[in-house]
């Protein structure tokens, strides 16, 4: 049997998803076999992906769709993801220490026990995140929004939280020693 590729409609199949299906597919799939330590995947759609406990260090990672992807375990530290889409993202447990996340969509997202330590996250949109039990020390969330965040227990010594908007957010048991609050919401 011999099939007519030039009869196929439109409303039959669209190559054009299953391409970018397949590109997706075989970028995940290398990312998994080889990391992605220092790679270049700015733009990049990694959305839904499972890449728990993959080694993404030093990978800019700027303005990447991350939504629902499953970071957790990962190692982020150093990467850039300045602009990035992580909302609802999996990240419990990831390293993302002197990472660049920058005006990051981190809404929703669960950084429950996540090393963020230095981290820049100014700007970024945490509202509704999980941070329960999360390494925030010497971080710059000046300008952040934490709306209805759950912070407790998280260590946010010597944390920049200049102008960051944290009504709603639970800090129940947490460390804010040193931590700037100047023009800060609550």
């Amino acid at each position: 049997m011999t099939i007519d590729v030039y009869s196929v409609t439109s409303e039959s199949s669209d190559l054009g998803d299953n391409m970018i299906f397949d590109h997706k597919f075989h970028l995940v799939q290398d990312i998994i076999t080889y990391g992605a330590k220092g790679r270049n995947l700015a733009l990049a759609d990694l959305s839904g992906a499972n890449l728990s406990g993959t080694d993404l260090s030093s990978a800019n990672l700027s303005s990447a769709n991350l939504s629902g992807t499953d970071l957790s375990g990962a190692d982020l530290s150093g990467a850039d993801l300045s602009g990035a889409n992580l909302s609802g993202a999996d990240l419990i447990g990831a390293y993302l220490s002197d990472t660049n996340l920058n005006s990051a969509n981190l809404s929703d997202t669960n950084l429950n026990g996540a090393d963020l330590r230095g981290a820049n996250l100014s700007g970024a949109n945490l509202s509704g995140a999980n941070l329960i039990m999360s390494n925030l020390s010497g971080a710059n969330l000046s300008s952040v929004n934490l709306r209805d965040a759950d912070l407790k227990y998280a260590h946010l010594s010597n944390a920049d939280l200049n102008s960051a908007d944290l009504r709603g957010a639970d800090f129940r048991g947490s460390k804010l020693s040193g931590a700037n609050v100047n023009e800060t919401l609550f």
